[in-house]
């Protein structure tokens, strides 16, 4: 058997070897986990390059939207402009009828009727000055053929 004298020589040995099993074991298990860190710190710039890329886009877009917002209320500003325009040329209108009803109310030429072949005759005059057929001269001293 062994005697406790090289027991006692073997100890040391057997405590280094043992050491040395945890050392490198340690070592493995640290090599493991450098290539685990390596593989996440990948994926992790990724997806920070994915989320850069996204606020880009994100931004471009609020900014499009944002573009299209001021174009509409400059399209809603000029319709509300147009139609108070309208709105107003519509009064105007309406006072200047107003006032040539007024005016005409007792005068005997708006109260006496116009013969229908009279009207016939003014229509036609005016469809052949708009189809350039007669000149339409100014000269009042002359009666009309």
């Amino acid at each position: 058997m062994l005697s406790l004298s090289m027991l006692r020589n073997y100890i040391p040995i057997l405590f280094a070897v043992i050491i040395c099993f945890f050392l490198y074991s340690l070592y493995n298990t640290n090599q493991q986990l450098r290539l685990v860190n390596e593989g996440l710190v990948k994926e992790d710039k990724a997806k920070a390059d994915r989320i850069e890329n996204l606020r880009s886009k994100n931004d471009d877009f609020a900014n499009t939207f944002a573009n299209f917002t001021k174009a509409l209320e400059r399209t809603n500003q000029i319709a509300e402009d147009e139609r108070l325009r309208r709105n107003l040329a519509e009064q105007k209108n309406q006072r200047l009828q107003d006032e040539i009803k007024q005016a005409l109310k007792n005068n005997q030429c708006s109260i006496i009727p116009v013969p229908d072949s009279v009207v016939d005759g003014l229509r036609q005059q005016a469809d052949r000055v708009r189809n350039g057929e007669v000149s339409t001269g100014s000269n009042t001293d002359k009666p009309a053929k």
